[in-house]
């Protein structure tokens, strides 16, 4: 866990645990944003915030109203946290927090939009041709189910695509062609584990499963919390504030990719 690594490097830690599990959003709401002051008390100097960005509002505002001084980091333990619909959901006060995510992002730390690769640009197409909704148009960080998202100079944007389920189905139609003539949980499960391949949007567009490790993603990065919004003008390098649609994004920090290590 974070707290076993970094108490074994030296670190002395604090530990505020927010009751998401009761799915009263306005408790958890409130218990993260008394986790601010208590943090402050403590005099602790970097955060690591875990919670679900529907959990993490309170916490978010309360940053803003008080500017604690200590940094803060999110780990993306949510399952979209750090993905272009999350910063979408995210309190504008978390500006400038760094996150560490197997996730991917259109942004550059260089400034302009990235390209898909061939793996990804197959799934968006897919994503057009199966959702006559979007009336054949999927744009890179519109947030997920996005229809008509107007930029300040009147574009229309649609959704970005859905990288995770196009991935899985890829996997999953991978492990029962290896999984023999009648496929069981079993030979399913252990066709899986065998499989290495691309990964849409994430890991640095690679992914593998292996004995004993169970997440298919091999890579992360460390992205940063930026703020735009529908009233920014595109700028020349295609981006709103270094984002690639009028909304919240993540922007790589420095474009690097990190090995995940058993």
């Amino acid at each position: 866990s974070a707290v076993s690594i970094l108490e074994g490097a030296g670190y002395s830690t604090t530990t505020i645990t927010v009751n998401t599990l009761s799915g009263d959003n306005a408790a958890a709401n409130a218990e993260g944003a008394a986790a601010v002051a208590q943090f402050t008390a403590e005099g602790v100097d970097h955060v690591f915030v875990i919670l679900p960005f529907i959990y993490a509002s309170g916490f978010w505002g309360e940053v803003g109203a008080l500017s604690p001084s200590w940094d803060r980091t999110i780990l993306d333990s949510a399952s979209s946290n750090c993905t272009p619909f999350g910063a979408s959901r995210t309190d504008p006060a978390a500006e400038g927090a760094i996150c560490v995510t197997s996730y991917d992002s259109y942004a550059s730390p260089d400034g302009g939009v990235g390209d898909d690769d061939a793996f990804e640009a197959q799934c968006r197409q897919e994503w057009v041709d199966h959702f006559p909704i979007f009336e054949g148009k999927s744009d890179k960080g519109a947030p997920s189910g996005e229809v008509g998202l107007e930029t300040a100079d009147g574009e229309l944007l649609n959704s970005d695509y859905a990288p995770g389920e196009c991935t899985m189905q890829y996997l999953i139609k991978e492990a029962l062609e290896n999984a023999g003539v009648n496929p069981t949980r079993d030979s399913f499960a252990e066709a899986l584990r065998q499989l290495s391949g691309p990964q849409a949007f994430r890991s640095n567009g690679e992914g593998a499963f292996g004995p004993g490790k169970n997440y298919f993603s091999t890579q992360m990065q460390a992205v940063e919390f930026t703020l735009a919004s529908r009233s920014i003008q595109k700028g020349a390098d295609g981006t709103f504030n270094g984002c690639p649609a009028p909304v919240n994004c993540w922007i790589p920090v420095t474009g690097e990719w990190f090995k995940i290590e058993n």
